[in-house]
């Protein structure tokens, strides 16, 4: 049932959050999960460069039959600082400014969805959900999940962002303290292994 297949596809996306694989492998999953359920034309993640001006692609997926010639022209979109900071949904029959439509039009997509992904305080990627093969109205239930799983990937995002940063973090404490006129070295308190010797101690004691 309908109903069945939604709990199985949010399962699998919440299951992402503790996957330690590549960031561009959860990516490429998560993209594949909610594609296949929604039953869309294509979904993308985007990321903004950091003047705001363009987004550039991340990872994309495509139903199976459909082509992707034209993923090149779709790489890199001028947004221009125009970031929307919440969900901007378009079905079929949507009545939206000319440009939007003729935007659309002109890349074949008859629906979409884009929901923002905020970083930091600010967008700092999007996810966009399109169909292109048949005329489509996205339902409350539709865009809940969509919204849902956006949050999810979100998570991901955020918490890779943060292990990261105190990864670099350590790194640059450790070239600090390697790089100070004394002596120092860090001990385990309760096995105690030696975690860290800066160079002085290294130098001192060959």
């Amino acid at each position: 049932s309908q109903m069945l297949r939604r709990l199985s596809a949010t399962t699998e996306v919440v299951q992402l959050l503790d996957r330690d694989d590549a960031i561009e492998t959860i990516y490429s999953e998560f993209l594949k999960i909610i594609g296949k359920y929604m039953m869309i034309s294509s979904a993308k993640i985007y990321k903004i460069t950091k003047d705001m001006e363009y987004a550039e692609i991340v990872s994309d997926w495509y139903a199976e039959g459909l082509s992707a010639d034209r993923r090149a022209t779709l790489d890199r979109v001028f947004c221009g600082g125009k970031l929307i900071d919440k969900p901007y949904i378009v079905s079929s029959n949507t009545v939206v400014e000319p440009d939007v439509r003729d935007m659309m039009y002109e890349r074949g997509v008859k629906a979409t969805a884009v929901f923002p992904i905020m970083l930091n305080g600010k967008v700092g990627m999007t996810v966009l959900f399109s169909e292109e093969r048949k005329e489509r109205s996205w339902s409350v239930e539709d865009i809940r999940f969509m919204n849902d799983a956006v949050k999810v990937l979100q998570s991901i995002t955020t918490k890779r962002i943060q292990k990261h940063s105190l990864a670099s973090s350590y790194a640059s404490l450790e070239a600090i303290l390697d790089n100070v006129g004394s002596g120092i070295y860090v001990v385990d308190s309760e096995t105690g292994d030696i975690l860290f010797v800066n160079r002085y101690v290294r130098n001192s004691f060959p």
